[in-house]
């Protein structure tokens, strides 16, 4: 739409020599909701012309219309709904002689679209010391205002809520409810749950999720128990908290009750579902979700997320076929789709097919921007396959790009070496991150010292695992049997005897050589 001319605006302020076609610009008018003005300043908003915005709130001034406390609060709202406006919309404020609640109200709202939490309690107090009494919205937003702040705030703004009897309203106890879940302060959430007489699904709903987050199955089962009508946000909160936590077995567990329950399902907890199949190798389910999918809406509308768990669930219960075929259905696809589609390609030792993959992805979808998770899958594809230069271009590549490397593609990238025999240069790499390297990176590079018996890289690599996990029988049997590989008999008696010194059991499945 093209926006009139600013003179236009202008013009409309002009005294016409007629009265029948000129308006009213008294502020006691009946009808100062359709004002002229008013109109004016919406559209002249609505074309984001800041210049007639001021003009036409300077006529407001001399026309004596903001002093109506209607006319004051909407030129406030469209000035606030100007981009970079908020300076000039504060001035309009301070100049208003009794300004109302609803107004007061807008400017809260804004500080907060603006995540300005402490102007916006600051905002607060001064309506209190205006003698503005504030009203059950004022209280929604002081509340809202702390929820990605910080506890003492969110303390502070609860106990304005019990001073002025606003508590027991419902959509206050859950802003309340949702500002302790946000902070993490899930105790604060349950007491203010026990002492509540009125609550409604939201309020239960917001608890089971915040403890379903946090691991804390046992209390988000607790209250799902206990709550008197579920819904389907209840269900798959439920199955999303134990999907979480890596208890796929209840997951699945809670999924088949709820499909007696005659609800139908949605995208949210059909990926928490198909995550628990993945990692069960629950085929048959992981099935009968596709071909559910498939026979409802949702499954038409392209749903890149659910495809996306779907392929993934195949890829981990070895139909990598059905996985492929799937993921070239997929017409629009994010870098998650292909992540997990590379991942699945790599998991299956076709490293080669993965490594493609990424290429004509970067051909043919230019515009997707690889993730830290596209390149471990990446990494682990050139481990697998042992082309240790393109695994070294790679990591390079990812470096160029502004992606800065996490632990775990410094142990692909060591691992890779460490497997091709460059166990010097693995080693360095794990000493030269720029975070301490864990066991499990270490034991990888003990492990291709044993494959390779380099007793050189492999005795400080081993004696670095002792001294992290001194009470881990595991290691000392590591560096044992690296020593017996090698026919230092003496070195391996002497790690047994450390073992036997501190109280220390060979694990089972481990030998250390005598």
């Amino acid at each position: 739409m093209k926006s009139p001319p600013i003179n236009k605006f202008l013009q409309l302020l002009k005294p016409k020599p007629s009265s029948s076609s000129s308006f009213s610009t008294n502020p006691s008018s009946k009808f100062i909701p359709n004002h002229p003005i008013l109109s004016l300043i919406q559209q002249a908003q609505t074309h984001n012309h800041p210049c007639c915005l001021k003009s036409l709130h300077a006529h407001s001034i001399t026309s004596g219309l903001i002093s109506d406390p209607f006319a004051a609060s909407r030129i406030v709202q469209f000035f606030l709904q100007t981009p970079n406006s908020l300076n000039y919309t504060l001035r309009i404020f301070h100049s208003l002689e009794n300004p109302d609640v609803y107004t007061w109200n807008l400017l809260i709202s804004a500080h907060i679209g603006l995540n300005l939490p402490d102007a916006t309690i600051e905002l607060y107090f001064k309506l209190r010391a205006s003698g503005a009494p504030p009203n059950n919205y004022t209280f929604a937003l002081l509340v809202k205002s702390c929820i990605h702040g910080r506890i003492q705030p969110g303390r502070l703004a609860h106990g304005q809520v019990l001073k002025c009897g606003a508590e027991d309203l419902i959509v206050i106890k859950n802003s309340l409810l949702r500002m302790y879940c946000s902070l993490g302060v899930l105790e604060d959430a349950r007491v203010l749950l026990k002492r509540s007489f009125s609550l409604d699904l939201v309020s239960w709903n917001t608890l089971i999720s915040a403890y379903g987050k946090n691991g804390d199955m046992e209390i988000a089962r607790e209250l799902f128990d206990r709550m008197p009508k579920r819904n389907l946000v209840s269900w798959s909160a439920l199955v999303d908290g134990y999907a979480r936590k890596g208890d796929f077995t209840a997951a699945l567990r809670v999924w088949n009750r709820f499909k007696t329950e005659g609800v139908e399902p949605d995208e949210v907890m059909l990926v928490s579902v198909l995550k628990a199949c993945a990692h069960l190798g629950e085929l048959d389910q992981g099935k009968s979700i596709h071909l559910y999918t498939d026979q409802c809406d949702f499954g038409k509308k392209g749903n890149v997320i659910l495809k996306t768990a779907i392929i993934d669930m195949y890829c981990k219960c070895g139909c990598i076929n059905e996985a492929v075929k799937l993921f070239e259905a997929v017409e629009i696809g994010d870098i998650v789709l292909w992540n997990a589609m590379i991942s699945g390609l790599a998991m299956h030792g076709d490293s080669r097919s993965a490594l493609n993959l990424f290429k004509r992805m970067k051909h043919e979808h230019p515009t997707l921007v690889p993730t830290k998770s596209t390149y471990i899958a990446l990494l682990c594809a050139c481990t697998h396959a042992g082309v240790v230069d393109e695994g070294i271009e790679i990591f390079e590549s990812m470096k160029n790009q502004g992606i800065e490397p996490h632990r775990e593609h410094y142990g692909c990238i060591a691992d890779l070496l460490g497997r091709a025999g460059r166990l010097r240069e693995a080693e360095e790499v794990l000493l030269s991150m720029p975070m301490e390297a864990e066991a499990p990176q270490w034991g990888a590079l003990m492990s291709a010292c044993r494959v390779h018996k380099d007793v050189e890289v492999g005795e400080r690599v081993g004696r670095r695992l002792i001294d992290k996990e001194p009470f881990d029988g595991g290691r000392y049997v590591m560096l044992g049997n690296l020593y017996g590989d090698v026919g230092e008999w003496e070195k391996a008696k002497e790690v047994r005897g450390e073992m036997e010194r501190k109280g220390l059991k060979k694990e089972i499945g481990h030998s250390l050589i005598d």
